[in-house]
């Protein structure tokens, strides 16, 4: 039978894996008695292994490797952990691997070695790898941490660490043609390491960096050529140099002798899996602060899931430093700049690329990704706000230049603060925004501007100078189509204090050899709405030249919208604060009035009120707390009446959960009176002794009981109120208020008939007149920014009607009730007051968060007797409205005389 080639090639291509199934990889096992310590003397045994089918150290321990150098103290000459031949992998099964002063002379990689070509090292597994000072920034012949001549890879460990490690060749720390860094859960840093090129890292071929989970961190490496932190590089190639994922990213005072503070690389792509910063790295002779790319290289920056910064990233040292977030050589272009939804790119140091050859690739500024459903909407920033006054002067700390066509496709461009961007051309796809500080500039170097969208900053017209568009190259034309809008970018731009008052203000200079032409752009500038001082913008246009336009822009004011910072809806609603108190205190006289067990006494309780306002569309929720302490005394009339006087003090607090705060001081008094008599002696007394009266009062019982109740009280309240503006700074303000409250009630208590062991032997309906009147003095501020509040008045009128169900224990030593209550708010005046701006006269109506009209009210009461001369009491009430909640608790004790 006779095999064709196709059939023996596939025979071959299934029984080669099979067979390498059985290919003898040595398993090695590695326990804690494999640690080293150097302090016995003893010399460290390396561990050389030369498998062509691979070495794999299994950890079934914490292994520690420290102080490694011969006896003599001199040093040793080869790695700790060697291959020549096959892979090395190190599963590390959750322990620790740790290297700590690894003194190895010129060995290429004092930790771990593998010459071999086209095999790889992997470190997996581990809680922490940890390699120190392996060999020190004090071995002036070290050799770097880890060297692999192909394929390295860190997957799925919790903290690497790589600290203080040196290298007079590439590679501080690691030095591979590949590498590859996943997964790492907890924390990755590369810090203080030295080498050559690529202080932490140097790579031939390629690094990936991407989806770690924990923090990733370069700190404070230096390099003695090129790649601060990380060199990605090549003489014949464009290595690539990928970080992704990663949720933190950060790059922090690194330092290059030559190019790239931070990395250098032919080709990087970043793409941001949270916050991503590069600060204060340097390079001190040559090119790019923070990233250099190689001639004809690619950058790529993605602000995916955190916001990516360049910040205080330089070249030079001295007077002669410069800002740069990255520098690329001739040829070198800028594939993608693009922001999620909700993200952005920080330019706090410009962009710079070197020759004047344009590249006629287009960089698209928030392009969508084919394929993928994410919105690149966010915002680009080019800005000179972290800059001090002296650098603000040198125009290269603010001006970008790219070599190439811009498009912005969607999201904001946003030039700030005396930034600069240059460009071939400059075009703009629909529903895109540039959005322009006074004082910034966009050029464009060989085409037109093509403006659909431009936006200018209200923040920013303090600032000086002028907006510029400019276009430098002959017969080339600038057009600017729809309106012209204003943005505040801080959100209390027109709380200033200037916009209440007419302004004219030259903010726009157009540029161009071949005309400017203006479509459809309106005489008014379009507004986004906004707080503070209501108006409108006109535009007037002036050709100043035969290529130069410039424009003027003219607000009037028209009225002003309060921000809801300045609304102070604390101010009415401390006067429901006030009604809440005051039916709390009422509600403990009442108690200790209605259900004593003992006619005569001098008493003292704790009182406490908990209240919650919900939130309204249009009105801020609040919340009022008050705790303090009620004396009264309670005795007997000649009249057989209950007479009830009663003093108190509340200590106060309000809060609106935005900026308000307020502290009250709260004195009270009342006199409360219950009176028993027959229902028909009522009856007699309302309907009177004419002949139909006496007909009606027939149906009335001379033996039903009836108990009336009065109460009069008064309370003064201390407000002190604080506001913490966001922008502006903190005001105090004080005022009073007075509060009269009136009570009438009737019950009328009548007998279960049923035996005394049920849970209550006395069950009374009764309905009540409720009147609350609270006054608020006016008042005003003494700040700037002062406001002035007229006075407020609150009026409540209620008509509860409920039932109380009541026991006395046997023997009166104790007594509890309950009462059920609804309550209708028969008539109300809703607080509020006329707010006013001192500086400008403007004013608003300020209204309190009001509440419902109906409320429903379940609360109990307990008393205990101690002795014939002593008792304890409680109180407990709960307030329902669609609107609110309050609870009141009070505890107090009574002693008889």
């Amino acid at each position: 039978m006779k095999f064709s080639l196709q059939n023996q090639l596939i025979i071959s291509a299934l029984i080669v894996p099979i067979f390498s199934l059985f290919a003898a990889v040595d398993e090695i096992n590695l326990t804690r008695a494999d640690s080293f310590y150097g302090t016995d003397g003893t010399a460290f045994v390396t561990k050389t292994t030369t498998n062509a089918d691979g070495t794999h150290y299994i950890f079934t321990d914490s292994v520690s490797i420290a102080n490694v150098s011969p006896p003599d103290g001199g040093v040793t000459a080869t790695s700790c952990f060697k291959e020549t031949a096959g892979t090395l992998k190190f599963k590390g099964n959750g322990y620790s691997f740790t290297f700590d002063r690894i003194n190895a002379s010129t060995a290429a990689g004092a930790v771990i070695s593998n010459t071999a070509i086209n095999k790889s090292v992997t470190l997996t597994g581990f809680s922490i790898l940890s390699f120190t000072q392996a060999p020190a920034i004090t071995d002036v012949s070290g050799a770097g941490t880890i060297n692999v001549a192909d394929t390295l890879i860190f997957k799925e460990n919790s903290t690497i660490l790589f600290e203080n490690n040196s290298s007079t060749s590439p590679g501080g720390a690691i030095k591979a043609k590949t590498l590859s860094i996943t997964g790492t859960n907890v924390f990755m840093s590369f810090k203080e390491n030295i080498g050559q090129k690529g202080a932490a890292i140097a790579a031939t071929d390629g690094i990936t960096i991407s989806e770690n989970p924990g923090i990733v961190i370069f700190q404070k490496n230096v390099s003695k050529s090129s790649g601060g932190a990380i060199d990605c590089s090549a003489s014949s190639a464009q290595p690539e140099l990928i970080l992704s994922g990663n949720r933190s990213l950060s790059f922090i005072k690194n330092l290059s002798a030559s190019s790239g503070g931070a990395i250098n690389t032919g080709k990087l792509v970043l793409s941001s899996g949270g916050p991503t910063i590069f600060d204060t790295n340097q390079v001190t002779t040559g090119n790019g602060g923070a990233i250099k790319i190689s001639s004809s290289g690619e950058l790529s920056l993605s602000a995916d899931k955190g916001d990516i910064t360049f910040i205080g990233n330089v070249v030079g040292v001295g007077t002669t430093r410069v800002h740069n977030a990255a520098y690329l050589e001739a040829g070198a272009k800028l594939t993608d700049l693009r922001a999620a939804f909700g993200q952005s790119i920080f330019f706090y140091d410009p962009i710079t690329v070197a020759g004047s050859t344009v590249v006629s690739d287009v960089l698209n500024i928030n392009h969508p990704v084919a394929g993928s459903t994410r919105q690149y909407n966010g915002m680009i920033v080019f800005s000179g706000e972290q800059l001090t006054p002296e650098e603000s002067k040198k125009p290269e700390n603010l001006t970008s230049t790219l070599l190439q066509p811009i498009a912005l496709q969607a999201g904001t461009l946003a030039l700030r603060q005396g930034a600069v961007l240059g460009g071939s051309s400059f075009t703009q796809e629909t529903g895109s925004t540039l959005l322009m500080d006074v004082g910034t500039e966009l050029k464009a170097n060989a085409e037109d501007i093509l403006l659909t969208s431009l936006a200018i900053n209200t923040s920013s017209l303090g600032n000086s100078g002028i907006i510029k568009l400019t276009v430098t190259a002959a017969d080339k034309k600038i057009l600017i189509s729809g309106p012209i809008k204003f943005l505040d970018s801080t959100g209390n731009m027109y709380e200033d204090s200037g916009f209440m008052n007419a302004h004219k203000f030259s903010l726009l200079e157009l540029t161009a050899p071949g005309g400017i032409t203006l479509t459809g752009v309106p005489a008014t500038v379009e507004e986004t709405p906004h707080y503070g001082y209501q108006g409108y913008w006109t535009i007037t246009w002036k050709n100043t030249t035969e290529k130069v336009k410039t424009a003027s822009f003219e607000w009037t004011k028209t009225g002003y919208n309060p921000n809801p910072e300045r609304r102070a809806s604390l101010v009415p609603n401390t006067l429901w604060g006030s009604f809440v108190d005051i039916r709390g205190f009422q509600r403990l006289v009442e108690a200790n009035t209605e259900s004593a067990i003992y006619n005569k006494g001098l008493w003292v309780a704790g009182i406490s009120n908990f209240f919650h306002r919900n939130s309204m569309l249009s009105n801020r929720g609040f919340r009022h707390v008050s705790t303090g302490a009620v004396l009264g005394a309670t005795t007997q009339t000649a009249a057989e009446s209950i007479l009830t006087i009663a003093f108190g003090q509340l200590f106060s607090w309000d809060k609106d959960y935005l900026v308000n705060k307020n502290r009250a001081y709260t004195y009270m008094g009342s006199l409360g009176l219950q009176h028993e008599m027959p229902l028909f002696s009522v009856a007699q007394i309302l309907l009177g002794t004419s002949k139909p009266a006496l007909r009606l009062l027939e149906l009335f019982s001379q033996d039903l009981p009836t108990a009336l109740y009065a109460q009069l009280s008064y309370s003064h309240v201390d407000n002190r109120m604080i506001t913490r503006y966001t922008h502006h700074p903190e005001t105090q303000d004080s005022w009073d208020s007075s509060t009269w409250a009136g009570e009438l009630s009737g019950r009328l208590p009548l007998r279960s008939g049923v035996n005394d062991e049920w849970l209550f032997s006395e069950y009374s309906p009764f309905f009540k007149v409720q009147v609350v009147y609270i006054h608020r003095g006016g008042f005003t501020e003494k700040e700037e920014q002062a406001r002035t509040f007229s006075s407020g008045n609150l009026l409540n009128i209620s008509l509860p009607v409920g039932i109380k169900l009541e026991k006395i224990m046997n023997n009166a030593h104790g007594a509890y009730d309950l009462i059920l209550m609804y309550v209708p708010d028969v008539y109300r005046r809703n607080p509020d007051n006329k707010t006013s701006l001192v500086i400008s006269g403007d004013s608003w109506t300020t209204k309190g968060t009001n509440l419902a009209r109906q409320a429903l009210i379940a609360g109990t009461s307990t008393r205990r007797a101690l002795s014939t001369h002593a008792e304890l009491c409680s109180h407990f009430a709960f307030e329902w409205r669609g609107s609110s909640r309050n609870y009141n608790v009070d505890l107090g004790s009574k002693i008889q005389f």
